[in-house]
C-alpha cells in the first residue's frame, strides 16, 4: 500500500496545480480532455506503438523491484491514456503496470486509486497499489505498479449477445456500491487533491455547487451531437430544457456523497459470487449518488438494473425521485459519452444498439415523468 505520507508529498508538488484546475475543467475526461480530436483519434496507434518502444525500459524498471525471472506482456488496448503491462513472477504472481506515455502532465489521477486503497479498503474492496512515481526523468515517465487482482471481471461474465450477467452478482455489486456512497463529500465534481497536502480524511470537489459541475459543457455537448446528425433540432431544444430548466430543484438540493464515476464492468472483479475488488479510480467525483448509479446504467441494459437496485437498497435508500433523477443524470452522462465516441472515431459494436440510442431513451422516459 502506497503511505498516506507518499500521497500527502505528491499532492504538494507544485506541478499539482496544473492538474487541479485541469480537473476544475472537466466533466468527463474522455470528451472534454484538451487534446485535438485528431490526437485523440489516433490515441490508440499511438498507445500501441509507445507500449512497445517502451518495453525495454519498463523491463528494466521492473528487475528493480522484482529478483525473479519474469514475463511482461504489453496490453496496448487497455489503459485509454496510458501504456498497461501484465506482468507474470510465477502462476500465482502477476501485476499490472500502468505508464504515462502520451500526457505531456504528470499522471497525479494515478492518486486516486492509491487514496481509495487507504482511505476504502475496509468497507469497498480494491486494487493493492504497490508503488507509484511521478515527475520521473526517464522512461516510463510516470508508473503505477499494482498487484493483479485474482477473479475475472464482470465483463467477462456477461453473455457475449445478450449482456445478461447472474442476478447475484449484480445484486453483489449494487451492495458494494451502496457502501461507497455511504462516505460523505464536501463540494461537488472531479476530486480536489489540494486538500491532501493536509489531510486525506474527507474526499472533497473542485466545485462549489453540483449545478456548476453538472451544466458544465453541456451546450458543447449538445451542439457536438447536433452536428453529427445524433440530435434533432427539436431534441437538441429538449435536452436542454431537461436540464438547464427543469433540473433546477434537483441540481440545487444534491447531496454529497463520494461516486467512484466509471462503474463499467471492466472495472469490476469477482471470485463468482461476491465482488472482490473495484478498480480505476481516475474518474472518482463527489455528488448526487443518483448521478454513480445512472452512470453504471449507462453501461448496461435496462433489464440489470432491478437486481443492483435491490441490493442497493437493502444497504441504503433510494431517493422518493429516484427515477426523475436518474434519467435526468442518464441524459446527461449519455450527451457526454456520445461526444467521447465521436472524438476517438469509436464505432459501435455489432449486435448492439447504437450507443447514441441512449440520450433517446433518456428523453422518452424524462417526458414520461414530466
Amino acid at each position: 500500500m502506497i503511505s498516506s505520507t507518499q500521497i500527502q508529498s505528491y499532492a504538494q508538488l507544485p506541478s499539482s496545480l496544473a492538474f487541479r484546475e485541469e480537473q476544475a475543467r472537466l466533466f468527463l475526461r474522455k470528451a472534454d480532455i484538451e487534446l485535438s480530436d485528431q490526437q485523440l483519434a489516433t490515441l490508440r496507434e499511438c498507445r500501441r506503438a509507445a507500449c512497445l518502444q517502451n518495453l525495454p525500459a519498463v523491463k528494466d524498471l521492473c528487475r528493480s523491484f522484482f529478483k525473479s525471472d519474469l514475463h511482461i506482456a504489453p496490453l496496448p488496448e487497455k489503459g485509454t491514456f496510458y501504456g498497461v503491462y501484465h506482468i507474470t513472477i510465477e502462476p500465482n504472481r502477476c501485476y499490472y503496470l500502468r505508464a504515462n506515455f502520451l500526457l505531456h502532465t504528470p499522471a497525479f489521477a494515478f492518486l486516486f486509486d492509491a487514496w481509495a486503497e487507504n482511505f476504502l479498503s475496509q468497507e469497498v474492496p480494491t486494487a493493492s497499489i504497490l508503488a507509484i512515481e511521478l515527475n520521473r526523468n526517464r522512461p516510463p515517465s510516470d508508473y503505477m505498479l499494482s498487484l493483479s487482482t485474482s477473479g475475472k471481471t464482470l465483463k467477462q461474465l456477461e453473455n457475449p449477445q445478450t449482456q445478461a450477467l447472474d442476478a447475484t452478482l449484480l445484486l453483489a455489486l449494487g451492495q458494494t456500491v451502496a457502501k461507497i456512497h455511504a462516505v460523505l463529500g464536501t463540494n461537488y465534481g472531479p476530486l480536489d487533491i489540494s486538500p491532501w497536502q493536509h489531510t486525506l480524511q474527507v474526499p472533497q470537489g473542485t466545485h462549489t455547487s453540483w449545478s456548476e459541475y453538472l451544466l458544465l459543457h453541456l451546450e458543447t455537448h449538445i451542439k457536438r451531437c447536433s452536428e453529427a446528425g445524433v440530435l434533432s433540432t427539436e431534441e437538441a431544444t429538449l435536452c436542454s430544457r431537461f436540464l438547464q430548466k427543469e433540473a433546477c430543484g434537483v441540481l440545487e438540493s444534491a447531496p454529497s456523497h463520494l461516486l467512484h464515476g466509471d462503474l463499467g464492468h471492466h472495472n469490476i472483479m469477482t471470485d463468482g459470487q461476491q465482488i472482490t475488488a473495484i478498480l480505476d479510480w481516475e474518474d472518482v467525483l463527489c455528488g448526487d449518488p443518483v448521478f454513480d448509479i445512472a452512470s453504471w446504467g449507462t453501461f448496461n441494459r435496462e433489464e440489470m438494473r432491478e437486481p443492483f437496485l435491490r441490493g442497493y437498497a437493502s444497504i441504503r435508500p433510494l431517493p422518493q425521485d429516484f427515477e426523475w433523477r436518474y434519467w435526468l443524470y442518464y441524459l446527461r452522462i449519455a450527451l457526454a459519452k456520445t461526444v467521447h465516441r465521436l472524438r476517438f472515431h469509436i464505432s459501435d459494436p455489432p449486435n448492439r444498439p447504437p450507443a447514441h440510442l441512449r440520450i433517446h431513451r433518456a428523453l422518452e422516459h424524462l417526458k414520461r415523468l414530466s
